[in-house]
């Protein structure tokens, strides 16, 4: 469940997001030229791909999630650099996923992610950036393989 903005703060304005296929939504970041993906289900739950740099555009993130019945389901960070790794509470308790060399190299970095955030994107809460877990890797010896060739297009 998300919270509401304190009483002395406006809330953030919801984040424009534009679908660029069933179901997966989109939305460039303020500071860069970063994505944001929302990949949603046909029952409102979601997976939140790297939501973001800034506090106020996470958490508006956060209320057009909110405010189109979508519920966060889960998180996926692309990769270990601080601007993947951030979190905010109004995206709620849903698990945090990335491959386990991302989890690995986010663990080794946190401080240095920290420290980058503050002075790009101050305003983090930093008990949530960088709490990931690892996915599950497959067992090579009995998960099939892709065997063959992608045909060349045209």
């Amino acid at each position: 469940m998300q919270t509401a903005a304190s009483e002395h703060e406006s809330p953030a304005p919801g984040r424009d997001l534009d679908e660029v296929a069933p179901g997966v939504h989109v939305a460039t970041a303020e500071i860069w030229s970063s994505l944001c993906t929302v990949v949603v289900a046909t029952d409102g739950s979601c997976l939140v791909v790297d939501p973001g740099i800034t506090a106020d555009e996470i958490d508006g993130l956060a209320r057009t999630i909110d405010d189109r019945g979508w519920r966060v389901a889960a998180g996926l960070s692309t990769h270990h650099h601080w601007d993947h790794v951030l979190w905010r509470a109004l995206l709620g308790g849903a698990p945090r996923w990335a491959s386990p060399a991302t989890v690995a190299a986010a663990r080794r970095s946190r401080e240095h992610n920290e420290t980058e955030a503050d002075a790009a994107a101050p305003g983090h809460d930093h008990s949530l950036t960088g709490h990931l877990t690892a996915l599950p890797v497959p067992d090579v010896a009995t998960t099939p393989r892709c065997r063959g060739t992608v045909p060349e297009r045209s």
